[in-house]
């Protein structure tokens, strides 16, 4: 399926910037590729595929280097190449709502990684983005700073 009605936008940082941004070959567990839509969290596996990043409990596990797609698999060329865009920092990006669990989430509030989609960070939780405006209220999107960080959330 192709998500011509997504709101997810690259605002800032890519394709120029400073992004870096990498092609990956999909994760297909059993020869099905995971579904990775633009806006998924991803990390890249020990057999060199990606799939959707949970946060690692930081205060046992290091941090996992994370990407965000910006060209997925649900689209034609994604999904016939089995392959993916993604970013790795220093973005701003306006998130679909499928791009992170719906909560209050007002300016500055820490944002982490749970089956691949963007969600309010607690107590050990990686922190890889802040929230820069909430407007669940106008159009369903919040814009976030994507800084692919691996800090812990106290």
């Amino acid at each position: 399926k192709m998500q011509l009605n997504s709101k997810f936008d690259v605002l800032r940082g890519w394709p120029k910037e400073g992004a870096l941004d990498e092609t990956f070959t999909v994760y297909a567990p059993g020869g099905t590729p995971v579904e990775l839509p633009s806006g998924t969290v991803i990390y890249k596996r020990t057999d060199n595929t990606v799939d959707k990043a949970d946060t690692p409990n930081r205060t046992t596990t290091n941090g996992v280097a994370v990407w965000v797609v910006v060209e997925g698999n649900d689209d034609y060329s994604g999904s016939f190449l089995n392959k993916v865009v993604a970013i790795r920092a220093n973005a701003m990006i306006k998130l679909d709502p499928d791009n992170f669990t719906a909560a209050a989430l007002p300016a500055g509030t820490k944002l982490t990684m749970q089956s691949g989609v963007f969600a309010a960070a607690v107590a050990n939780d990686q922190i890889i983005a802040e929230v820069v405006t909430d407007d669940q209220a106008v159009d369903g999107t919040i814009t976030i700073y994507y800084t692919g960080g691996d800090t812990l959330m106290l």
